[in-house]
């Protein structure tokens, strides 16, 4: 049964309590730049009306200014209060009287030419305090209100937590703050989702499994009766009947080896400690001992060329260097026959019709082996190339249904289960080379 998958929403990096941090601030600001926008407005509004006072003033007594003296004038413009400032400039004798109060200077003032004096009348600054004092008593009172709101949200949310990560049985600190709880919880969703994705996988590779077990169940009776009946067979020479014993033997190790990573992937516990892919290296490298890759090579070459007989035109061939023959790894000799086997398909498949030749090399060092499978075909583009090795990547198959990428998914897993590297490099219209790296080991006995 296919596991149905199930977005887990990732929580925000940035907590709810640091955001009603940021809206307070906002509010704050906002608060502060209304207050200066009402004082400039009234500020505004009170000379404009100091403006219109002085002129009506003026309309009233201009004809006093002139014939009378500007003592007089200051005190005939019937002014029903003393908070004023009031100077005239006589431009013609340049004489100055002053009247009222002289620290209403830098108040609001307004200036005015009338004749050959020039005048200047101010009056006090008002600010409307009654009005701000009741905006700041309703701000600071929402102010209080939200923060006893946010507050009892943040130990309601905080209890939330602990009483989660308790039944969870998380780790967590015993005074614990929301910021540290939404920590934890983020964290915790993370790794939820990545368990989700674990558990999707194993379901389908479990499915995988079940359909393995059946096939390599099915397979090997017929297998058991072509190797009765080759024996019974006349007129096989001895070359031909070993090489059809160890194609029979390695079709019988891969079946076997299909058993036995179902019976793994079947057992519930394993999933509890590791994951899909730790489940996949430990079928292979549970089961690694030490083994000469010159006898794998050895065996699977002339196989190969009576498997693409039909094919002249392709020559498939051994590069084996002198003393490999004593060259050890440790791992699994059907599994590494398996993985050359299908390296090779690879390239006589992406020959198509054209003719080519597949060597397959074997170098031994002081630390580690190389095996290289290398064909003159036409190449993989470096676009392609990287997506090699990654379950689904294929290039350069003859049909679809071959082009399942599989095979190179497969030895990837396998070289690095045994601590070992596959590379792939590759030039179009030149060819393909497959290096794989395995640490040498050494010889039993």
């Amino acid at each position: 049964m296919r596991a149905k998958q199930v977005q887990i929403s990732r929580l925000n990096k940035i907590n709810p309590q640091m955001i009603s941090i940021a809206i307070v601030l906002a509010a704050l600001a906002l608060f502060i730049i209304t207050v200066i926008s009402i004082i400039g407005l009234t500020d505004q509004q009170n000379r404009d009306l100091v403006d219109y006072e002085f002129r009506i003033i003026l309309q009233g007594n201009g004809e006093l200014l002139r014939t009378a003296s500007n003592r007089e004038f200051s005190q005939k413009i019937s002014l029903s209060d003393q908070s004023f400032y009031l100077r005239i400039l006589n431009t013609v004798s340049h004489g100055q009287f002053e009247a009222g109060s002289s620290l209403l200077k830098e108040s609001q003032c307004v200036d005015e030419r009338y004749f050959e004096f020039d005048l200047t009348f101010c009056r006090p600054r008002l600010i409307p305090w009654s009005f701000l004092k009741i905006v700041t008593t309703l701000f600071a009172m929402i102010m209080v209100i939200s923060f006893v709101v946010l507050q009892r949200l943040n130990l309601n949310m905080v209890t939330s937590f602990q009483k989660l990560f308790q039944v969870a049985g998380i780790p967590h600190p015993s005074k614990l703050s929301f910021s540290g709880a939404w920590h934890v919880a983020a964290e915790m969703a993370e790794r939820f989702q990545i368990f989700q994705d674990q558990a999707i996988e194993f379901e389908r590779n479990k499915a995988v499994a079940g359909i393995a077990k059946q096939v390599a169940h099915d397979i090997r009776s017929p297998l058991s009766a072509l190797n009765i009946v080759m024996h019974g067979l006349p007129g096989i020479s001895e070359e031909r009947q070993l090489l059809i014993r160890n194609a029979i033997q390695r079709i019988n190790d891969i079946a076997n080896d299909l058993l036995r990573k179902g019976k793994q992937l079947s057992a519930s516990e394993v999933f509890a400690q590791e994951s899909v892919d730790q489940v996949l290296v430990t079928s292979v490298s549970n089961q690694a001992h030490v083994i000469l890759p010159f006898q794998v090579i050895n065996s699977l070459v002339p196989e190969k060329q009576v498997e693409f007989q039909d094919r002249p035109d392709i020559k498939i061939e051994a590069d084996l260097q002198v003393g490999s023959g004593d060259i050890y790894v440790k791992g699994n000799a059907a599994e590494l026959g398996r993985v050359i086997s299908n390296l090779v398909n690879n390239s006589v498949e992406a020959f198509g019709s054209n003719s080519g030749n597949v060597v397959i090399g074997l170098r031994g060092y002081r630390e580690q082996i190389l095996i290289i499978i290398k064909d003159n075909g036409k190449g993989i583009p470096a676009h392609i190339l990287s997506q090699l090795g990654q379950e689904g990547g294929s290039y350069g198959k003859s049909s679809s249904s071959s082009g399942s990428g599989l095979g190179v998914f497969h030895a990837k897993k396998t070289i690095e289960s045994w601590s070992g590297t596959l590379a792939i490099h590759s030039q179009e219209a030149i060819g393909t080379t497959v290096e794989i790296k395995l640490p040498r080991a050494r010889g039993v006995g």
